[in-house]
């Protein structure tokens, strides 16, 4: 049980920490259109977890952090 635990931990410690990254280096501001993999977009709001990414039809994505970082 404590190691499900601690790999839960892990990545939601990777996902605050990339977050934290791309708001103080300021990588990606709202605004900004991005393409990731399928996802085509501009970026409505950055947080310290997640990026959302607003799509060509309306609707918006929730892309981790941590993907944007290390891809």
């Amino acid at each position: 049980m404590g190691f499900g635990i601690g790999l839960g931990l892990q990545y939601l410690t990777r996902n605050f920490v990339s977050g934290l990254t791309l708001l103080v280096e300021h990588k990606i501001k709202i605004g900004d259109y991005i393409k990731y993999q399928e996802i085509e977009g501009h970026v409505r709001e950055v947080s310290a977890r997640a990026v959302v990414v607003g799509l060509k039809d309306g609707s918006s994505v929730i892309v981790p952090s941590s993907l944007l970082i290390e891809n």
